[in-house]
């Protein structure tokens, strides 16, 4: 799902996959000028697991099992 801090104007995208295979999914269009990045995701190790990174070039993605993902549009 998609969190909006209108104030702010900041978005958030959250995922859970609480299966036990991946999934593919679709990211939704970030706002304008502004691509999504990885906050966390913890199908990383820790503490790999938290961190910023460069943005999210593929809007196709696979999320593994058990993981969360918060994405933030920068």
């Amino acid at each position: 799902y998609t969190l909006l801090d209108e104030e702010n104007e900041e978005h958030l995208f959250i995922v859970f996959n609480t299966d036990h295979v991946e999934h593919s999914i679709s990211l939704p269009i970030p706002p304008e000028g502004k691509n999504w990045h990885w906050i966390v995701n913890t199908s990383n190790q820790s503490p790999e697991d938290f961190f910023e990174s460069p943005s999210i070039a593929e809007q196709e993605q696979k999320i593994l099992p058990y993981t969360s993902w918060i994405l933030k549009a920068m």
